[in-house]
């Protein structure tokens, strides 16, 4: 099993590392892609709106607390999406494109470049003007498989269709 450079890696995998455990012989060096740091700026903005109701209800019997209530409810939310962006990863190589999240529970797709029949971008508008989107790929046998939040969807996509060209 040849060893991966830490050099081309994000800083999360330390954290996971299922696609350098896994590699095959003969496998290439897979190319890492990283989540977009964005996701907790959603994260935050669909937690406040969640918190809302606990923290008017609280609230409405002391101020303080209903600010204490808000700000653990942010706190815990955005811890649990740190945990989360930090065991996704997502690598494409010459044999296989994967897909592994989980925090506690290990959820792997793989697909090989073989079988993968086509590759769909979507970026909404701030996904443009930041660089990050979906990338969504059909294959033959495996449905839909997503990366979420990836950062430069457009250059997943390339990579995806160079290995199956």
């Amino acid at each position: 099993m040849s060893e991966i450079p830490t050099s081309s890696q994000p800083s999360s995998y330390f954290f996971s590392s299922y696609v350098k455990r896994t590699l095959q012989k003969g496998e290439s060096q897979p190319v890492f892609f990283s989540l977009t740091p964005w996701q907790f700026a959603e994260a935050a903005f669909h937690c406040t709106f969640l918190s809302i109701v606990p923290v008017v209800l609280v609230g409405a019997f002391n101020i303080g607390l209903g600010i204490l209530t808000f700000c653990l409810l942010q706190t815990i939310y955005l811890t649990y999406v740190h945990f989360k962006r930090n065991a996704t990863e997502y690598a494409v190589s010459n044999k296989r494109v994967v897909i592994k999240t989980g925090i506690l529970s290990r959820y792997t797709n793989e697909v090989r470049p073989e079988a993968i029949e086509a590759v769909t971008v979507n970026q909404g508008i701030l996904g443009r003007m930041l660089n990050f989107g979906d990338c969504l790929i059909r294959g033959r046998g495996v449905g839909k498989l997503s990366m979420s939040y990836v950062v430069d969807p457009l250059k997943v996509k390339t990579t995806i269709e160079q290995h199956t060209s």
